[in-house]
């Protein structure tokens, strides 16, 4: 299976949110973008980077990207609001995956602490991550990944109207076999505007006739 590559997130009360900035990538990584912000303001889609789902709640925008990496990519992914708001986005990069093979979503409409991810079916031998993203999460500034996914980018704004967003994967050791629906997200409250999603990332392909260590088959 693939690997993790590296995570970053961030948050605050702006019009453009910085420190969401690019980490070292390889030509071919896989980047999975959240972003969540409030849904009384427009936003411009970050260059470079393709939409993959929307999400939308009384409250909130919630919107997930993607990109295959080039190995060029550098700086700040551009995160640009119409107008000042409480805002939030959270980068992963992957390696070993070509694109996302499948996705699912789901919007809350109930008040608890527990926030669960929407089933998917998929290919199987892919491996999975979920999100959850909230705007008014009464101050939340971090939450528990499902059991068995491991956290690889979060962050909490905080206070009133604050935003939050998690990404988490399920450990990218096993390949999974669809259909599954993944444990819940917990630790944090929603006010009725939590999103969460299920989503498949591909295995990038072995070459014809060559194992991914790279030996290569029926040799002499």
């Amino acid at each position: 299976m693939g690997t993790f590559v590296n995570g970053v997130a961030n948050g605050g009360n702006v019009t453009t949110l910085t420190g969401v900035t690019w980490p070292t990538t390889q030509s071919s990584d896989l980047a999975l973008l959240s972003w969540i912000f409030a849904n009384t303001v427009t936003h411009t889609d970050p260059a470079g980077l393709t939409l993959v789902s929307t999400a939308d709640t009384s409250s909130g925008r919630s919107r997930i990207y993607k990109r295959v990496c080039d190995g060029t990519e550098s700086g700040d992914v551009s995160l640009v609001n119409g107008t000042i708001n409480r805002q939030t986005a959270a980068l992963v990069v992957y390696r070993g995956y070509s694109d996302v093979a499948a996705f699912a979503s789901r919007v809350e409409s109930v008040t608890g602490t527990s926030h669960a991810c929407p089933a998917l079916t998929f290919p199987d031998g892919c491996s999975l991550a979920v999100v959850a993203a909230e705007r008014l999460t009464s101050g939340t500034t971090n939450g528990t990944a499902p059991s068995g996914y491991t956290k690889r980018a979060e962050f909490g704004t905080g206070l009133t109207g604050g935003t939050y967003t998690q990404i988490a994967d399920d450990g990218l050791a096993t390949a999974q076999t669809s259909p599954v629906t993944p444990p819940d997200f917990t630790g944090f409250v929603s006010g009725g505007n939590a999103v969460t999603w299920t989503i498949a990332l591909q295995p990038t392909p072995a070459l014809p006739g060559i194992h991914r260590s790279g030996l290569v088959l029926g040799s002499n």
